[in-house]
């Protein structure tokens, strides 16, 4: 891998290995710049946990520019909204609508059918005796994103759709293809009397029903493609990842969570923490 990186969406070694493309990065220093490759996805990269943190904390010195998907909707590029959002007022208006949805109370109706399917992927790594993170992270976040949005969990090509747009590519044909498999099968669901629950059908009522609902249509199937494309999938994973890494490291901590499994929630409590503190600055 060169020592000038390319933005991760461009980077054939991003495609090929998702950890050796993040440790070559860190390898770089605590701040990389991207100078090469397409000019809208040029910028820094911060390396270290702290660093990030601070700069989540710190959202009028660190805030990216507004940005858009390689795809247009009734004419215009669609905004990478609320990832780029320019203002506080703007992130609030799309807050009022998402934070209910995904809180962990708008979620608790969805935990024993996520609980099943991570019992499931435990289970068949126990029998292995071994497994790669990443793909347990992957194939988990994946289930866990389709079902609470009320799609089926396990389509092979909606998985396959899913995990190209996540590594991207520089044409967008993979964010195309996923926004006509989501646009079609979302709107399906929703008209569908018999539905299954769904973090998304408060927002398609809301969008055809209020008229004084907050975002547009631009914006909802922006939100959407944002949740399956960045957000939702390769946040996620990211954070499991990191989570099982902190675990393996840490035999103590291993079976201390074994004997006492009412201590998992403390584990999971300082990311719950700094995500809670990191949306109250905006």
């Amino acid at each position: 891998m060169s020592a000038s990186p390319l933005h991760h969406k461009e980077s054939p070694f991003f495609a090929e290995d998702r950890a050796a493309f993040w440790r070559h990065l860190r390898e770089l220093g605590p701040v990389v710049e991207i100078n090469e490759g397409d000019p809208n996805l040029r910028g820094y990269y911060l390396t270290r946990r702290d660093d990030v943190r601070a700069a989540l904390l710190d959202p009028d010195t660190f805030l990216s520019p507004p940005k858009t998907f390689a795809l247009t909707l009734f004419g215009a590029p669609v905004p990478q909204v609320p990832l780029s959002c320019g203002t506080r007022s703007e992130h609030a208006r799309f807050g009022r609508v998402l934070h209910p949805l995904f809180s962990p109370k708008g979620l608790a109706p969805f935990a024993p059918v996520l609980h099943e399917r991570a019992a499931a992927l435990v289970d068949a790594v126990v029998s292995e005796g071994r497994c790669d993170a990443n793909d347990v992270a992957d194939t988990y976040t994946s289930q866990a994103l389709f079902t609470v949005c009320g799609l089926p969990p396990d389509n092979r090509r909606a998985t396959r759709l899913t995990r190209a747009a996540v590594i991207g590519d520089t044409s967008g044909a993979s964010q195309i293809e996923l926004f006509k498999w989501l646009n079609l099968n979302v709107d399906a669901g929703f008209k569908n009397p018999q539905r299954p629950p769904s973090v998304l059908w408060p927002v398609m009522e809301g969008l055809t029903g209020d008229p004084d609902f907050p975002l547009s249509k631009v914006e909802v199937a922006a939100v959407i493609l944002l949740l399956f494309s960045v957000a939702g999938i390769e946040m996620v994973s990211s954070a499991m990842c990191f989570a099982l890494l902190h675990l393996a490291r840490d035999p103590q901590l291993q079976a201390q969570l074994r004997e006492d499994p009412a201590q998992l929630p403390a584990f999971r409590s300082e990311e719950r923490r700094v995500g809670k503190e990191c949306r109250s600055r905006w």
